[in-house]
C-alpha cells in the first residue's frame, strides 16, 4: 500500500515537526508500506534532495495558492488505491481547493483545538504588547492570527465536507473536531503521537539518598502551556529537607526566568541552551524525574499526546504531568511510575513530588518496567499500524 503524508513545514529549522514526520515515514516503510512525505517549505528555502521517503516542495507565493506545487506533485503520483494524510494547516480557500481536487481522498490530522488556540494567542497579548504594536505600527502577528481565525470560521465546514475523515491525537481533539460541524458530517478517530523507542537507550537508575532530587524539562519553544512557572513557584514554597535541583533545557518564557530571579533560586535552577546528543544525554543521566507539560489547561486542553512524556517512558524515567496523557488512560501498569498533578494554576506541591520519588525508587527495576510499557503503548510502529488500519477502513470509526 502507498501512503502519502503532506505537511506545511515552512522552514527547514522546524526540526521537531520534520523529525516527527520522518519517524512516521520510516515506520510505515518498516511495516511494508511505500510511504512518502511531501513537506512544503517557504519559497525562500533551498530545497534539499529527496531522502528516505522525504521530498520537499515549495509553497507557491500567491496567498491563495500555497498548495499549488504540492497539488501538482500529488496529481502526478496518486493512484486510486493510495492513502493520503495532511497535517491540518488551518482552513483556507487554498486548502479547500486542494481537497476539492481530491474529494474524499485526503485525511486531515489534527494536533490541537484550532479555534481555541487562535483565541488564546490573542489573550496572551498584554497591554505592553499592544502598545508596542501601536507605537511601531507593526500588527503583523495579530493580523495573521486574526486572518487564520476568520478563515477557520469561513472554510472549516467546507473543507471537512471534502475530506476522507479526520485523525486527532487525543480523544478530546477528535470530539472537538466533530462538534465543529453538524452531527455526522465529519468523522474523526484518535491515533496519538508515537516515538521510535529504539532511539532511546534505557537509562541507568540514578542513585537517590533522600537528600537531593534532580528534575529536568526540555523545551524547543517558549510557551506558557509548558507551565514550568508552577513548578518554580512550588520550589519557592517548599520547606522540606530534600534539596531540589531543576535543569531547564532549551527555550522558556521570560515569566519562568523572572520567577527564578524573584525567588532567588538561581543556585537550584539552571537554564541550558538547546542541547542534543551527548550533552543532553549527560543531563538526563543525572536526573531522577522528568517534567511533562504542567499548563495545557491554559490552551485549553484537558488531554495531551506529549512527545517528551513518551521520551521519558522510553528512557525508563518516572515523570510528572498535569494533563491526561492519552496513552496512559486506563493503563494501570503505568500508574506507579508517574505523578498526576492538578490541571490548574496552583503551585506544584513538592512534598507530593518527593513522596512520589521515594515510592518509585523503592521498586525494583522501575526503569525496565517503564521502558516495556513505552514499547507497548507509545512506539511509533504501533501508532502507524493503527493509522493505516483506520484509513484503510474508509470510515471514521477507527481506534479510539
Amino acid at each position: 500500500m502507498r501512503v502519502f503524508y503532506l505537511a506545511v513545514v515552512g522552514r527547514l529549522d522546524s526540526l521537531g515537526i520534520i523529525s516527527k514526520i520522518r519517524g512516521k515515514i520510516h515506520s510505515l516503510r518498516e511495516l511494508g508500506h511505500e510511504a512518502t512525505a511531501l513537506l512544503l517549505l517557504n519559497p525562500s528555502e533551498q530545497l534539499p534532495e529527496p531522502s528516505q521517503g522525504i521530498e520537499y516542495v515549495h509553497m507557491s507565493q500567491g496567498k491563495d495558492d500555497v498548495f499549488a506545487e504540492a497539488a501538482a506533485r500529488l496529481r502526478s503520483l496518486l493512484q486510486p488505491e493510495d492513502l493520503v494524510i495532511l497535517r491540518y494547516p488551518m482552513a483556507s480557500s487554498a486548502l479547500h481547493r486542494l481537497l476539492k481536487a481530491h474529494p474524499g481522498r485526503i485525511w486531515l490530522e489534527h494536533n490541537t483545538k484550532e479555534v481555541e488556540e487562535l483565541w488564546s494567542n490573542f489573550r496572551k497579548y498584554t497591554w505592553r504588547d499592544w502598545l508596542w504594536m501601536l507605537r511601531h505600527l507593526d500588527f503583523r502577528d495579530a493580523r495573521e492570527n486574526l486572518l487564520a481565525l476568520l478563515n477557520e470560521y469561513r472554510w472549516c465546514a467546507r473543507c471537512f465536507a471534502l475530506a476522507a475523515g479526520g485523525v486527532g491525537v487525543t480523544d478530546e481533539i477528535s470530539d472537538y473536531e466533530m462538534a465543529r460541524v453538524p452531527a455526522g458530517a465529519y468523522r474523526c478517530a484518535t491515533v496519538s503521537n508515537g516515538i521510535d523507542t529504539r532511539k532511546f537507550q534505557l537509562a541507568a537508575p540514578v542513585a537517590y539518598n533522600g537528600s537531593q532530587l534532580v528534575l529536568i524539562m526540555a523545551s524547543t519553544t517558549a510557551n506558557e502551556w509548558h507551565g514550568i512557572d508552577r513548578f518554580i513557584q512550588g520550589m519557592a514554597d517548599y520547606k522540606g529537607s530534600v534539596q531540589l535541583r531543576l535543569h531547564l533545557v532549551g527555550r522558556f518564557t521570560s515569566t519562568a526566568r523572572n520567577l527564578v530571579e524573584r525567588y532567588k533560586l538561581s543556585e537550584q535552577v539552571t537554564f541550558h541552551p538547546l542541547l542534543s546528543g551527548a550533552d543532553l544525554n549527560g543531563l538526563l543521566a543525572e536526573a531522577h524525574l522528568g517534567i511533562g507539560s504542567l499548563g495545557m489547561h491554559r490552551i485549553p486542553l484537558r488531554q495531551g499526546s506529549v512527545l517528551k512524556v513518551k521520551e521519558y517512558m522510553a528512557l525508563g524515567m518516572p515523570f510528572l504531568v498535569a494533563h491526561e496523557e492519552i496513552d496512559l488512560l486506563g493503563q494501570d501498569e503505568m500508574r506507579p511510575y508517574f505523578l498526576q498533578l492538578p490541571a490548574d494554576e496552583s503551585p506544584v506541591d513538592l512534598k507530593r513530588v518527593v513522596a512520589f520519588a521515594e515510592s518509585v525508587f523503592s521498586q525494583p527495576d522501575y526503569r525496565g518496567a517503564i521502558r516495556s510499557q513505552a514499547e507497548r503503548l507509545v512506539d511509533v510502529r504501533v501508532k502507524m499500524a493503527q493509522l493505516v488500519e483506520l484509513m484503510s477502513s474508509r470510515c471514521g470509526s477507527g481506534p479510539r
